[in-house]
């Protein structure tokens, strides 16, 4: 009788923890399209701290705003400034970009290449200047 009685209550514990998992599902319909902004490269400047160039800044314009793109020596994209001088370093593998700080395109752009010196942009022309694809 005792293994009657112990089958009952392994019995008892298989149910009750089949009915305590429970599983839900939630779906969504997809919301709009996404807005695909296309724009295009228009000047260009070298970042230079100490004398050295350290990067670049591209600014790309489109009809509805503009930004600029700040970029290091291998033309990396490593942060953006908007079209207000707000500052954004991109941080590897993280979804969002850091804010640094608002200012001038220099000031930002030598908080996000982290220069240590004084930062001054010289403008260069967009011909030869940037890697293929990035519409010169």
């Amino acid at each position: 009788m005792g293994s009657t009685a112990g089958a009952g209550v392994v019995g008892a514990l298989i149910a009750l923890s089949l009915h305590s998992c429970i599983v839900t599902e939630e779906h969504r319909e997809a919301g709009e399209d996404p807005v695909i902004r296309s724009s295009q490269a228009a000047r260009m400047w070298e970042v230079v701290a100490d004398g050295v160039v350290i990067g670049s800044v591209v600014l790309f314009e489109s009809k509805a705003d503009s930004f600029f793109s700040v970029r290091n020596e291998w033309h990396q994209d490593v942060g953006m400034i908007d079209s207000m001088g707000r500052a954004w370093a991109f941080e590897p593998h993280e979804e969002e970009a850091k804010w640094l700080g608002s200012g001038s395109i220099a000031t930002g752009a030598g908080q996000i290449l982290e220069a240590a010196g004084e930062v001054v942009i010289r403008e260069v022309g967009l011909k030869g200047q940037l890697p293929v694809g990035d519409g010169a």
